[in-house]
């Protein structure tokens, strides 16, 4: 069965254009008990701002802390960080996740920023296990972003 999922926080907005001065963390999680695992493909996402540069976090100064992006287990154990301990602090540090896959289009009031990460192209995609999550934290004050989300793509598997 196909999956599409936005991450959302504990509250369960998918709005990332948050203030994570005390980080957020914004996940998908397989909570089903049934045996079924999550198998992502990719992630998708969207930022829309002012004169978005590659060389900043859209069209705010390059993030002080980052965004991590990590894989935890049902307990919280990091068995997974999708960054190698790094951070995301600018648009262009998404390249070695995204490669080319993130293109930016100007428009006449704000710019869009695409994202398209797809996991499977690394050999295989990534699986969550009753319990996991895919998480995505953000440890900086982004609530002067228009808008900023991701979701994931991908398939139930028995």
């Amino acid at each position: 069965m196909t999956y599409f999922q936005f991450l959302r926080d504990e509250a369960n907005s998918r709005d990332m254009n948050a203030d994570g001065s005390t980080p957020i963390e914004f996940f998908v999680e397989n909570n089903e008990t049934d045996g079924r695992t999550l198998v992502i493909e990719r992630v998708c996402g969207k930022i829309r701002d002012a004169s978005i540069r590659l060389n900043r976090f859209a069209g705010i100064a390059a993030l002080t802390n980052g965004l991590k992006i990590e894989q935890h287990s049902a307990d919280g154990v990091v068995l997974f960080d999708f960054l190698d301990g790094e951070t995301i602090k600018a648009l262009d540090d998404f390249a070695p996740l995204a490669g080319v896959d993130a293109p930016s289009v100007a428009g006449t009031g704000d710019d869009t920023w695409m994202l398209r990460w797809t996991i499977a192209k690394c050999g295989t995609p990534l699986t969550l296990q009753a319990g996991e999550k895919l998480v995505v934290t953000v440890q900086d004050d982004l609530t002067d972003l228009t808008e900023f989300y991701l979701e994931v793509q991908g398939a139930w598997s028995f």
